[in-house]
């Protein structure tokens, strides 16, 4: 009993002994240690393989009605060739609010056909010539789209015409608005193949000018899209009429390239005068053609010399051309000869008739000149040609005169007789008429001195020019007193 006893006190000592050494330990608390630096983050994982792209939302065209496509407002442009000798040309199409377009490749075939033909779509391809070092004349567009397509019957004949476009080559359409154009013509083969053919009549080869495929000079690629809706009219898989009135497009498309093959760079070396804008803002729309054609720059590529080919010379008698396309040795469709005749209208100096087709009895194209009246002075150049960015040579008409360019107005002219030509007398060549007509005297001749007059240039009254003129000059200074040096143009003092 006694041990146990003791047992117990020795274990109660060695606990209060224990309690008193942890009593000690618990002094004040100290001060808070610095906190410690933050660790650096981590680094991101990589990122993923990006994932495919979504389909580009595209308008299908081969889904419209005609009413749907007669709306349309067709926008685009070439965005690349590839030259080589047939050409490969990318474009894209997309409607008047910015919606890629596909399912144009509208195609159609007929018993007779050895290819089949886009009936929506057409594309050219020209080469520039440049002036003419010996004569001056001026440069030129020449088509190398001037062969027939072969057909099933004659499989390997490519037969001379005038200007045409290609409509049987291969496309391609990306389904997002995007296309790809293969020529089927190897515009390198041109010459060969009119040269293969024999001429007989009107058919005069010469009249198709130089085709022989150059890289080195500025070239032209235009594409048309627009025409009737599919199922309309001859639109068609067989391309056979049908009972259903054609529905056209009211709004086409006709983009031009400028660029140079051999190094596929865009053309420094171009030809340009007018602009579409010009155009449109007297006609707002140009009807001919199945409303298809609106750009100037398109036109040139079929409206060039060639289309005098297979012609007949025309006659003068008694004042009256009569004529289906050839005067004087030059096409009649030629574009400066063609619009020139058409704005001088009424005031041509003789009246033309037409031989043939289309129209007889009317001019060249069945265009009556004679009876269009042009709403203003066509003296006011300016309206058409101007210098600018697009138009570098909009000034041409005073710079650099020609005898084919102004023989359009000026009819009465024939500059290899000398006939009507006054003190200029028989002119073969263009590289002396800016020595009679400086850019002054034909800038004075050709103020417009009736209204309209967009350009706000003061009007010379009754003729005359602004330094000779008395009615100018005493509203020009407001005294009557001749001022010195009055430019050409002058605007009225405010």
């Amino acid at each position: 009993m006694q041990n146990r006893s003791l047992k117990k006190l020795c274990g109660f000592l060695t606990a209060a002994a224990m309690a008193l050494v942890l009593i000690g330990c618990r002094g004040a608390s100290g001060q808070n240690g610095t906190n410690g630096t933050n660790g650096t983050n981590g680094s991101n994982g990589s990122n993923g393989p990006a994932g495919p792209a979504g389909p580009t939302y595209a308008l299908d065209a081969s889904t419209f009605t005609p009413d749907q496509w007669s709306e349309l407002t067709l926008k685009g442009s070439i965005t690349s060739v590839t030259m080589g000798t047939t050409p490969i040309v990318n474009f894209k199409v997309t409607d008047g609010n910015n919606t890629p377009l596909k399912g144009l490749g509208f195609a159609g075939q007929s018993s007779s056909d050895l290819y089949k033909t886009y009936l929506n779509m057409a594309f050219s391809v020209a080469k520039l010539m440049p002036e003419d070092n010996l004569t001056g004349a001026p440069s030129r567009w020449v088509s190398y789209i001037v062969t027939t397509t072969p057909t099933i019957a004659a499989p390997t004949v490519w037969v001379p015409t005038r200007p045409t476009t290609d409509t049987v080559g291969t496309l391609v359409d990306n389904g997002d608005g995007t296309y790809r154009y293969t020529f089927r013509r190897d515009i390198s083969q041109t010459k060969a193949q009119l040269d293969a053919y024999t001429y007989t009549g009107t058919k005069i080869k010469a009249d198709l000018d130089d085709v022989t495929y150059d890289p080195s000079k500025t070239h032209r690629i235009s594409l048309y899209i627009g025409g009737n809706a599919w199922g309309t009219g001859s639109n068609n898989a067989t391309r056979a009429s049908t009972p259903i009135p054609a529905v056209r497009i009211k709004y086409p498309l006709n983009p031009t390239y400028d660029f140079v093959p051999a190094t596929g760079a865009a053309a420094t070396v171009r030809r340009d005068l007018t602009t579409m804008a010009a155009c449109m803002s007297c006609h707002s729309k140009f009807e001919f053609h199945g409303e298809g054609r609106q750009d100037p720059a398109y036109c040139m590529m079929c409206h060039t010399d060639q289309r005098k080919f297979d012609r007949a010379e025309g006659t003068l008698v008694n004042g009256v051309v009569s004529s289906n396309g050839k005067f004087r040795g030059h096409g009649e469709g030629d574009m400066p000869y063609f619009i020139h005749k058409i704005h001088m209208g009424e005031e041509l100096h003789y009246k033309y008739q037409g031989t043939g087709t289309p129209i007889p009895g009317l001019g060249y194209g069945g265009v009556d000149y004679n009876e269009v009246t042009y709403p203003q002075d066509h003296r006011n150049c300016v309206k058409c040609h101007t210098s600018s960015t697009a138009t570098p040579q909009g000034d041409n008409w005073f710079k650099r005169p020609s005898r084919f360019a102004c023989g359009g107005c000026h009819d009465q002219i024939d500059f290899q007789t000398g006939a009507n030509h006054g003190e200029g007398g028989a002119q073969l060549s263009d590289l002396h008429c800016i020595d009679c007509h400086t850019e002054t005297i034909t800038k004075t001749l050709h103020t417009p001195i009736v209204p309209p007059n967009p350009q706000n240039i003061y009007l010379v009254p009754n003729g005359g020019n602004n330094n000779t003129n008395a009615a100018f000059i005493a509203a020009y200074n407001g005294t009557g007193t001749t001022p010195l040096n009055i430019p050409v143009g002058a605007k009225k003092p405010s």
